[in-house]
């Protein structure tokens, strides 16, 4: 199960785990990674939102859209399946039978070809989850997209996240509280109330996990809760629960490649092959 709270651009994550053994062939950890080098601009959002996180709830009619392009010469035809994985990203024991509810594996069939561009490719996309394949559970996934209805044959995989929202989070971002990190930190303090759920021992049965803007580089893992009380869990740090500030997006123009607009330096062109 996982809760999702937004604030000021930064994303918690709580997954509450069942504890369960491990096969040691899954314990490679599942990345965001392009394998195929003719696949370029793999994006998932949110269908309609460009700029969201791969996040849906579990048995809504919220969509997912994937989109790619392919480079190649020749046509290809992609399939893809999902996986289901732990709160660290190594893929669960469970049976893909126990978290999908249709076939395992579809066909991407919506794809368009290139027009008046300098190279010539191909850009595919699929919304998901489809009537025939979709999720049964909540937790981590991976989608992985491969060549020639062969699951090994893999071309790039993406990660996103389904949700079953049980309990309620609040939580506050500001400056550190520490005096020596207040002009070059974020803090993220936060409460979780879990109502009437039985929770045995909750310094052990959750899993918090605080990302920023999404990255996967600089997770803050395994806190545990300062104070128990009254059915809510307080996570008041003053350290280990801060995150480097900083500008992350910084604007420039390219509309066009035939002059240098705003906040360009140089142009270079030395190749249309990719």
């Amino acid at each position: 199960m996982n809760i999702t709270y937004f604030k000021n651009n930064f994303l918690l994550i709580l997954f509450f785990l069942k504890i369960s053994a491990f096969c040691q062939e899954n314990i490679q950890i599942q990345k965001n990674k392009t394998i195929n080098k003719n696949i370029h601009t793999v994006l998932l959002n949110l269908e309609g939102d460009p700029l969201s996180y791969p996040i849906i709830k579990l048995n809504s009619t919220e969509k997912l859209q994937l989109s790619f392009d392919d480079f190649s010469d020749e046509f290809q035809e992609y399939y893809y399946s999902i996986y289901h994985c732990n709160s660290d990203w190594t893929l669960s024991d469970l049976m893909q039978s126990e978290y999908i509810d249709g076939f395992f594996e579809n066909k991407i069939s919506d794809y368009e070809y290139s027009f008046n561009t300098l190279i010539n490719y191909t850009n595919y996309k699929l919304i998901f989850p489809e009537d025939i394949l979709k999720p049964k559970l909540s937790g981590n996934y991976i989608i992985s997209v491969f060549t020639n209805n062969n699951p090994e044959e893999i071309v790039f995989q993406k990660r996103f996240k389904i949700l079953d929202e049980k309990i309620s989070i609040n939580a506050n971002v500001k400056r550190s509280t520490l005096i020596n990190e207040r002009l070059n930190k974020h803090e993220v303090d936060f409460n979780i109330d879990y109502g009437n759920m039985y929770i045995p021992n909750p310094y052990s049965d959750i899993k918090i996990i605080i990302k920023q803007n999404n990255r996967e580089d600089n997770d803050i893992t395994d806190l545990k809760p300062l104070f128990v009380k009254q059915n809510k869990l307080i996570y008041d740090y003053e350290e280990g629960n801060t995150f480097e500030a900083g500008n992350e997006f910084r604007y420039f123009d390219t509309k066009s490649i035939r002059y240098h607009s705003e906040k360009i330096k140089q142009i270079k062109f030395d190749s249309n092959k990719i």
